[in-house]
């Protein structure tokens, strides 16, 4: 049986109390893969690098453009583990073989990477005119910080491109939940993507349950902003945090 670590800064961490959970390969009732139940502070440790890498790391200072590179690359990534992928969506949470197909270049989920790549230097400000002599107003758009992501069991991988690629391009840095049911291939993409060469604490993963997991990520005081797409008793619980 495997056994995952959760993902912060680039590196690999146990559980703060040593506990985890097990995934059922839904095709066999079999337990084929042991989890990370993260607590509030193993949360505190992944939104602690996130606000690392933003505020004081190389991202938050980022070119644009490299930005857009840095983007190009993990689509390019993931476009070559996409087997790698599709087999572990596939145990985890019984997705169709040719799940791995969308993954594959020239597929929609690797082009949303490429397309935010090309937007990264394309936000642009606006000059507003001022009615006192010398002086103007401008409004220019910035990141968030540090925004939390919630994720579906159904389609882990693809939910968390959609929300992803937007999310780096504008320049924020992450702290992805996926469901409990359905964490390992999100857990893979991460192994993947230090290919990709990002500075640490931009991507960060936490596994586990929502009262334990979900609830001290969504009402952490450093998290900005919350992109939730799950159940509606989950959304409820998520708004009333």
């Amino acid at each position: 049986m495997k056994t995952y670590q959760y993902f912060v800064a680039n590196a690999w961490h146990d559980p703060d109390e040593e506990n985890y959970f097990k995934s059922e390969n839904p095709a066999t009732g079999k337990a084929w893969a042991r989890l990370p139940d993260c607590n509030a502070e193993d949360v505190n440790r992944a939104v602690a690098a996130a606000k690392s890498a933003f505020y004081e790391g190389p991202w938050g200072k980022l070119h644009p453009a490299e930005r857009g590179r840095v983007l190009r690359r993990i689509g390019d990534t993931i476009s070559r583990h996409a087997d790698r992928l599709g087999e572990v969506e596939l145990r985890d949470n019984g997705r169709v073989p040719n799940a791995a197909d969308s993954l594959k270049p020239g597929a929609w989920q690797v082009d949303s990477f490429h397309y935010y790549a090309g937007m990264c230097d394309k936000f642009e400000g606006r000059l507003i005119p001022a009615e006192v002599p010398d002086m103007h107003n401008y409004l220019t758009y910035e990141p968030f910080g540090v925004v939390a992501q919630i994720l579906p069991w159904n389609s882990p991988l693809g939910t968390l491109i959609w929300k992803l690629a937007p999310c780096l391009a504008a320049g924020n840095t992450v702290v992805i939940k996926p469901s409990e049911q359905a964490s390992c291939s999100v857990l893979e993409l991460m192994d993947i993507l230090l290919e990709a060469e990002l500075p640490p604490g931009v991507l960060n993963v936490v596994t586990g349950f929502g009262a334990a997991t979900g609830e001290p990520l969504i009402d952490h005081p450093d998290v900005r902003l919350v992109s939730f797409t799950g159940g509606t008793a989950g959304g409820r619980a998520a708004a009333a945090v």
